[in-house]
């Protein structure tokens, strides 16, 4: 059976997003869209896409920002990244390229351009998916090592929280953590979290959201706004929404011991 790509579209042009989004669904690539950087950002770190097809000019984040910011971090370095853009001339197309994009497409353009394009970067990629993956381990140990080092990137975000919220000096290892420093990836959650009441959390990561946000809150980051995106939520769903947060945090007060029990039952520091 084949697997089916999974494809972010980011593009605040209705109708063309529309279109691109109807075309792609025809050529079995499963689609979802969205019209602005920042909300592109936070779709990544929820679920890391098979190809990004980002146009240049976005509201709030460009395009041109978002390849750099997808370049900078390891585990979205490799992301395949298709460029749409209405600047036609060579020295942006240039820009574009050397900011990070693999391919580059000039509005207004053929669907059937698009589309081979699309199958071509996937062609390279296709041994990344799960129906190739015995012929093609390489790049299956690539995907591997990438996802491992983020993993172990967001354990020490969190054990550098967690320090941060207990000030904890009963080992080295907790001494330690004292003298790190919060590293990018840390200071961009918590600037989301403080902004918004959301958390960048990748879909395989060990660590719950309601985990982040228990050490968030003891080290006293509190949301200051509610996130844009509830500005287009409808009072039932938004209502609905709200009754979900409230379950789960209710679920998680009624199964959380008291600190001293939970540190005494799977933090004690061990003997010397």
């Amino acid at each position: 059976m084949s697997v089916q790509p999974y494809i972010l579209l980011v593009e605040d042009e209705e109708a063309l997003a529309t279109l691109v989004h109807y075309n792609l669904e025809k050529e079995n690539c499963r689609v979802e869209l969205c019209a602005d950087g920042e909300e592109a950002m936070i779709r990544i770190d929820e679920k890391l896409p098979d190809l990004i097809i980002l146009d240049w000019m976005l509201p709030s984040v460009s395009g041109i920002e978002v390849c750099r910011r997808l370049r900078q971090r390891s585990i979205t370095r490799n992301l395949p990244i298709i460029m749409l853009t209405a600047r036609g001339e060579e020295t942006d197309r240039v820009r574009g390229l050397d900011t990070g994009a693999d391919d580059y497409i000039v509005k207004p353009f053929l669907m059937s351009e698009l589309s081979a394009r699309v199958r071509a970067v996937l062609r390279r990629i296709r041994p990344g998916l799960a129906e190739d993956r015995i012929r093609q381990g390489d790049i299956v140990i690539d995907r591997y090592n990438a996802q491992t080092t983020f993993e172990i990137e967001r354990i020490r975000d969190f054990l550098i929280l967690h320090y941060r919220a207990t000030e904890r000096n009963d080992s080295d290892f907790w001494n330690y953590c004292r003298t790190m420093s919060i590293p990018e990836s840390l200071e961009n959650n918590i600037r989301l979290f403080r902004d918004s009441g959301r958390f960048f959390r990748d879909a395989e990561e060990m660590f719950a959201v309601t985990s982040w946000v228990q050490v968030m809150l003891g080290q006293h980051i509190n949301p200051r706004k509610y996130h844009p995106l509830v500005d287009h939520l409808s009072d039932a769903e938004l209502r609905q929404f709200i009754s979900g947060v409230e379950k789960v945090i209710t679920s998680c007060v009624e199964v959380m011991p008291p600190h001293e029990a939970f540190i005494a039952r799977h933090c004690a520091a061990g003997k010397i």
